[in-house]
């Protein structure tokens, strides 16, 4: 009995210890309540903190679609600006195709021409009076024509003005543009 008594003794001392912490801890608790402010100023702070985030998400999600509007309506213009590129990618393919006929046309032009004159040459029907006389394009009629600003008189008027009047109005000998086609007169 004795040691059971003891052994009661010792845990109540050990008990008597825990208190004595237990107390101590509750101690620093009240030290540290008095610091935090009271519970409904915190229930305010966590209410205010709800709302400002929930503020910040709409404000994040209104940000989110602003993006996406804005990246759609790129994308639309990037596609818009691409369909017109090929458009006038289509537009200066027609263009070329048409002035290479063209140029192609009108070097047939001076070939069957420049043939012409061989064959007039050959046929002694081209003597070396109408030669320097004959218009330069068409080898009929007489050169009575100026062409300016270069002053070659080397066409007829007929020929000088239909070159003025084509797209391409340059002179045929030193490719100046025609400013002014005017006739001209042998005394």
């Amino acid at each position: 009995m004795f040691g059971g008594m003891f052994e009661e003794d010792e845990d109540a001392g050990m008990m008597g210890g825990l208190f004595d912490q237990d107390f101590d801890e509750s101690t620093e608790r009240k030290e540290l309540d008095t610091d935090l402010p009271p519970a409904p100023y915190l229930r305010r702070e966590v209410s205010l903190s709800k709302n400002t985030m929930a503020s910040l998400q709409d404000r994040l999600l209104d940000l989110e679609r602003e993006e996406l509007e804005r990246t759609t309506q790129c994308n639309n213009a990037i596609t818009r600006l691409q369909a017109e590129i090929e458009r006038e990618k289509l537009k200066l393919a027609e263009s070329k195709a048409k002035i290479q006929r063209e140029v192609d046309a009108v070097k047939q032009a001076i070939d069957k021409c420049k043939t012409y004159q061989e064959s007039l040459k050959k046929e002694g029907k081209l003597d070396d009076h109408l030669e320097e006389t004959a218009c330069g394009v068409c080898l009929e009629q007489p050169r009575d024509a100026l062409v300016a600003p270069c002053g070659h008189i080397a066409m007829c008027y007929a020929c000088s003005t239909a070159i003025a009047k084509s797209k391409n109005n340059e002179c045929p000998f030193c490719r100046v543009r025609i400013i002014g086609v005017y006739k001209t007169f042998h005394v």
